[in-house]
């Protein structure tokens, strides 16, 4: 094993000739190809079949660039997948501005303190509109009489 272009490789050497297990997912549907030759660094390198005879890949065979539509659609998933985690981000920071105020340099304590505040509040405002109306549009705090009884240590 070792690290090369961002991430860890399989190596194997046969005879005077280093080989590296083909992991790029760009060749998940390529079942033909499993190894590929480390000759140099330069990137010119050839891909080999389990009994290490060369085989052509498919996007280098005219596959219509099956290769290129495939990191595409991976791009715009990783794409979509982190402008939900910047939405859900802001949407924890603009709870916790709105019901905690500052919390810069406060302790894991301290934080855990004012949540526990927050999660109170919260828990008396529902007790207050009933328990036949629907709940606040952030649903914290607790739920039961039993949850109440929950301190913080």
């Amino acid at each position: 094993m070792f690290f090369r272009n961002n991430h860890f490789s399989t190596m194997y050497k046969q005879g005077a000739s280093l080989y590296l297990l083909v992991t790029d997912q760009g060749f998940l549907n390529n079942l033909e190809v499993v190894w590929e030759t480390l000759e140099n660094i330069e990137g010119d390198t050839e891909f080999l079949d389990h009994q290490f005879n060369q085989v052509q890949p498919e996007a280098e065979a005219g596959a219509g660039g099956t290769s290129a539509d495939q990191d595409h659609l991976l791009a715009m998933t990783l794409q979509r997948e982190d402008e939900a985690q910047c939405h859900k981000d802001r949407q924890w920071q603009d709870f916790k501005e709105k019901h905690l105020g500052d919390t810069e340099g406060l302790t894991d304590e301290q934080l855990a303190a004012r949540l526990q505040e927050a999660e109170n509040v919260a828990a008396e405002e529902e007790r207050q509109e009933g328990a036949g109306q629907a709940g606040p549009e952030q649903p914290i705090g607790p739920r039961s009489q039993r949850e109440k009884k929950c301190v913080i240590l």
